[in-house]
């Protein structure tokens, strides 16, 4: 591979590296991805934390469809 493609495949696994990361340290972030991985985003613990400054913003299935 050449040097600009290198350089994109560790710039994707540092992301990579650091989502994990992420997701390891912060439980609501982890909440939040298993809501999403059951069909159920509106039972995230960030979702539910937002809901409280955003109250007129939904998801699909509890506002009208849209």
């Amino acid at each position: 591979m050449d040097s600009g493609a290198v350089r994109f495949v560790v710039i994707l696994l540092g992301a990579l590296a650091v989502g994990l990361a992420v997701l390891v340290i912060r439980p609501e972030y982890r909440g939040a991805v298993v809501a999403r991985w059951r069909g159920r985003p509106d039972e995230s613990p960030i979702w539910r934390s937002n809901s409280r400054y955003y109250p007129g913003i939904g998801t699909a299935d509890a506002t009208d469809g849209r």
